[in-house]
């Protein structure tokens, strides 16, 4: 039986789904995933992004070179786990390969929830391994190529497995094992793939430097408002897996700080970065609680252990639920969706003629979405190479053009200065565009030129305005930059307190630095709940409007008048005949609304306000 768990599981898990569509802001960085790796993208130079250089596994855009490629790491990534799973987890107890399989319906759906069950798999392992039992230590190792792999193509693994390994390499030393089996094997196996997946050795720094910082980008401004209800289910259930380790020796007090790391993690990863969307940390506790009432550190009573297989079942279902990942297990045509999809899995790897079948619906697929993102391309006779603002890359993939993205090549998440710092330098540098198709698409309510607010700047000196529609902007590079002066003030506001804005010519704009001072008890809460949602209010002729303000973007500066609330608003800025009824009067930052009532910044607000001239 537990042979037909690793096969089923890896199997199940080895495909991806693929879509008729690449259009969309999910969707468009899916098909760069996959052109990065087939183009051969340098990570850490020609892309900054959380995802790395084995990320194509999960793109959802069929990319006919790689696919076989993918379809075999999928298979061995899950293989191992199901490994790991089976020989920590389960042994000859079939209550326990139940409630794994179960498990397992839903954990392949589920990507990053995914990618931390080798490291915490890993944690397991390490604290329980004897150090005779050689089998038990080539588990280890696979599984640290497992923590590599998964490190490689997100940076969520990493939060958690650097910290972990460090504390498992302390343990096993305390143990008198001379050898850091695992530190070695991830540090080993993570410069074989990096090399392997076609990156140069000298950008690892890079690449490390960026993965980073676009980690804490995403930490700083991609949390929405989230059900305090389901916060305070998590939190339960947390606590409940928290309190099932035995601390009465060495080993049980590393695994409790192991597993408040991983719930820690998962937390973040999920209410933190994606608000509405808790669903990949519901099923990471899932798996924490599965795998709590399947080790000898719990507490031998049934009660307690029936109490941790129920939370993991009911956290799996609430995952599955909060997620909509139970449509894809539902009954269709009087058989389970599971067993549907295992058969059909099987049979691609089994039945050659299926494969080709499968294999043409897919190309299939691929042609329906070049045809429908070419149609939507909304100009003809464009010079390459091109890029596309602020994201839409499939636009660019699919109008057959030479492509020449911006580093950081989607402007929601290029909001921390590394990041639009490098996309500027870009601009500037000999691989720039020849053409941007622009447009103003902000999310979450933000204002439209925080998102990656440097690149505006260079855009407004280094391209003109070729054509427009109502949706769409063609900038052109110019022959020459214009020219470019600044006059700049400086000085301090409070929260709620309003600073009038001079007027400007039509062909002038604001620019603002504003720099808001966290308190140490504002960073510490920022650390484990995240930071307050911060507001931008303006004034100008139409009124007064509110969006959200992003605080690392805000410190790089940013065009701050005139306000570009539309595709044609920027029409006008980029041409040098700004309206007047888009001219700033005044801005103030609105005291934030928090949960905990603390002081999270320092009361006075730096600011610096220049006016912005262009010549020829």
């Amino acid at each position: 039986m537990a042979a037909l768990f690793v096969a089923c599981f890896a199997v199940y898990g080895s495909d991806t789904w693929y879509l008729a569509s690449m259009r969309g802001l999910d969707f468009s960085w899916h098909v760069m995933l996959g052109y990065s790796f087939e183009a051969h993208y340098r990570h850490g130079v020609d892309l900054l992004f959380n995802f790395g250089p084995l990320s194509f596994i999960y793109t959802s855009a069929y990319f006919e070179d790689s696919h076989a490629l993918k379809i075999t790491l999928r298979l061995l990534y899950h293989a191992i786990i199901a490994i790991g799973i089976v020989h920590l987890l389960v042994r000859q107890s079939s209550w326990r390969l139940a409630l794994w399989a179960f498990l397992s319906v839903f954990l392949p759906l589920f990507g990053d929830a995914l990618l931390l069950l080798p490291v915490m798999l890993l944690c397991y392992s390490e604290t329980r391994r004897d150090p005779q039992d050689r089998f038990a230590a080539a588990v280890s190792v696979v599984l640290c190529f497992d923590v590599a792999f998964a490190g490689l193509v997100k940076i969520t693994p990493w939060v958690f497995a650097i910290p972990a390994l460090l504390m498992l390499t302390i343990y096993r030393a305390s143990l008198k094992e001379r050898f850091p089996l695992a530190a070695a094997c991830f540090v080993g196996f993570t410069a074989a793939l990096w090399l392997w997946s076609g990156q140069r050795a000298g950008d690892f720094v890079n690449f490390t430097l960026a993965y980073v910082d676009a980690a804490l980008a995403y930490n700083a401004d991609m949390g929405l408002p989230v059900s305090g209800l389901l916060q305070g289910l998590y939190a339960a259930g947390a606590l409940l897996v928290l309190s099932s380790v035995s601390l009465r020796d060495m080993r049980g007090k590393i695994l409790a700080i192991l597993l408040f790391g991983y719930v820690l993690v998962a937390y973040k990863m999920a209410f933190m970065r994606h608000g509405e969307m808790p669903s990949m940390a519901f099923m990471a506790l899932a798996v924490a609680a599965a795998a709590q009432c399947s080790v000898a550190t719990f507490d031998r009573s049934r009660a307690r252990r029936a109490l941790q297989a129920a939370l993991g079942v009911f956290a799996a279902l609430s995952a599955a639920v909060t997620g909509n990942a139970y449509l894809a297990v539902l009954p269709s045509d009087w058989r389970s969706g599971y067993v549907e999809m295992l058969q059909e899995r099987f049979l691609y790897f089994a039945d050659a003629d299926y494969r080709e079948k499968l294999v043409s619906t897919w190309r299939g697929y691929r042609d329906a979405a070049v045809r429908e993102a070419r149609s939507a391309f909304p100009f003809q006779g464009v010079n390459g190479p091109i890029d596309v603002f602020p994201f839409e890359f499939s636009l660019a993939y699919a109008s057959g053009l030479p492509i020449a993205t911006r580093p950081a090549f989607q402007a929601y998440y290029a909001t921390s200065r590394r990041m639009t710092e490098r996309n500027a330098a870009f601009l500037e540098g000999p691989g720039a565009p020849q053409s941007v198709l622009f447009s103003i698409t902000p999310i979450d309510g933000r204002y439209p030129t925080l998102e990656d607010p440097l690149a505006f700047r260079a855009y407004r000196r280094l391209y003109r305005l070729d054509r427009q529609t109502a949706d769409a902007l063609l900038l052109v590079r110019r022959v020459a930059p214009a020219s470019e002066t600044e006059d700049c003030r400086d000085t301090q506001l409070a929260f709620g307190q309003s600073e009038p804005l001079l007027p400007v010519a039509p062909d002038q704009a604001i620019w603002a630095k504003i720099t808001l001072e966290r308190t140490w008890l504002g960073r510490v809460a920022e650390f484990f709940v995240g930071p307050p949602v911060l507001n931008l209010a303006i004034s100008t002729q139409g009124g007064q409007s509110t969006y959200r303000f992003l605080r690392e973007a805000g410190e790089s500066g940013f065009l701050l008048s005139p306000a570009l609330p539309n595709t044609a608003a920027a029409g006008q800025f980029f041409d040098g005949k700004a309206q007047g009824a888009n001219h700033v009067a005044a801005f103030r930052l609105p005291t934030p609304e928090t949960a905990l009532p603390i002081d999270w910044f320092q009361p006075n607000i730096s600011v610096r306000l220049c006016t912005l001239s262009w010549g020829p």
